[in-house]
């Protein structure tokens, strides 16, 4: 944890030392006014920690406000840099003649620093916005694990809904809605239902607890459980009725569901009852085997044991260009595919947005999957 909290404030400090160059290179300031945007910066560069520190503490009102200001700040550096970089790069290609028509042209800083707010402050709100439209994905499969003339199964999944400091009751109503609509037979959680310290969220898992599909609810834990507290994120998850399936699995009807934990919790000497392979072997192989797994990371060796695995995390990158970071780690981040040996694989874009709470061009979805008969 502390390599990370390293990383992250070499990271996110050099994020805001560019930032500032662009500033003080547009606008001419007096010094009072340069010492008053490095402090502002600090704070801002601090602001994760502080917010979890707050949190910790139980000083959640201000928790809350720390998390709006700063990662309302961290949504518009991460818009503000690539534009700028962009319009940098512009800049010196207008300015060395390769365009003519452009070459003459006064590209001044100021007037460079200016057009890259507009396009960030636009993205921002349009970001801002989308990150509260959620879409209803569906995925059809045809098996024939399912006997000719069976009952389409239809699964609701969720999947990085970060309940916490920024996503409550506003942004979670607009999920639990689509699920009621939807009347899924099963609704599954792909981890990180929640986000951060739970002693805040009363009320928020009546919300879920309220929908009760004839078929079960079934959840697994992701990183975002480990990091709020393993003992409470369960308490959370099970009060809003789902069981949580840690490396163990369930069979209703034709098919049976299998849960894993998140890798990361070998990080919190938690040790494993079964290996996943273990448990995929012990799933029936004339039933439709679905596997719940937090991460997108495909074991070779059990392909062939599942028929679907679900998952999430990745948010498609969640801001636009950084959808560049999952697709480096993972090689399948978003969407249904086909793998090895009849498995495949649908990885969610996540109903929530964590930091940030913007989604630009990786908007926030429901999927519904539906199992027929071939």
């Amino acid at each position: 944890m502390k390599l990370f909290i390293i990383i992250f404030v070499v990271v996110y400090g050099s994020m805001h030392i560019y930032v500032y160059s662009r500033i003080t290179a547009a606008l001419t300031m007096p010094l009072f006014l340069r010492l008053f945007i490095v402090f502002f910066m600090v704070l801002m560069v601090a602001g994760p920690i502080v917010i979890r520190v707050l949190e910790k503490y139980g000083y959640t009102n201000a928790a809350a406000l720390s998390a709006y200001t700063g990662y309302t700040w961290m949504g518009l550096i991460v818009i503000f840099i690539p534009v700028s970089v962009l319009l940098q790069i512009t800049k010196t290609i207008c300015s060395s003649g390769f365009i003519s028509k452009f070459s003459a042209m006064n590209f001044t800083e100021r007037t460079f620093f200016f057009i890259s707010l507009i396009i960030t402050l636009s993205a921002y709100v349009y970001a801002f916005i989308d990150a509260r439209m959620i879409r209803t994905e569906r995925v059809t499969i045809k098996t024939p694990k399912l006997p000719k003339g069976a009952v389409k199964i239809k699964i609701a999944q969720i999947s990085d809904v970060h309940t916490g400091l920024l996503v409550r009751e506003s942004r979670l109503k607009p999920i639990t809605l689509i699920l009621k609509r939807e009347n899924p037979d099963i609704i599954v959680s792909t981890g990180d239902l929640v986000d951060g310290q739970l002693d805040h969220l009363d009320g928020l898992s009546e919300l879920f607890k309220a929908l009760k599909p004839p078929s079960g609810k079934f959840a697994v834990i992701g990183n975002h459980e480990l990091y709020a507290g393993l003992d409470e994120a369960l308490e959370f998850t099970e009060k809003s009725g789902f069981r949580v399936l840690r490396n163990e699995a369930v069979t209703s009807g034709f098919i049976s569901i299998a849960g894993v934990d998140d890798n990361e919790i070998s990080r919190f000497n938690i040790s494993l009852t079964k290996s996943e392979t273990e448990l995929l072997l012990s799933l029936p192989k004339a039933k439709y085997n679905i596997l719940l797994k937090h991460k997108p990371l495909i074991n070779q060796a059990a392909t062939g044991l599942f028929d679907l695995q679900l998952s999430g995390h990745t948010h498609k990158g969640q801001i636009f260009p950084y959808n560049i970071f999952p697709q480096l780690i993972f090689k399948i981040n978003t969407g249904f595919s086909e793998l090895h040996n009849g498995s495949s694989i649908y990885v969610n874009r996540g109903a929530g947005t964590w930091g940030p709470p913007i989604r630009l061009l990786a908007p926030p979805e429901v999927t519904i999957i539906e199992i027929e008969p071939l």
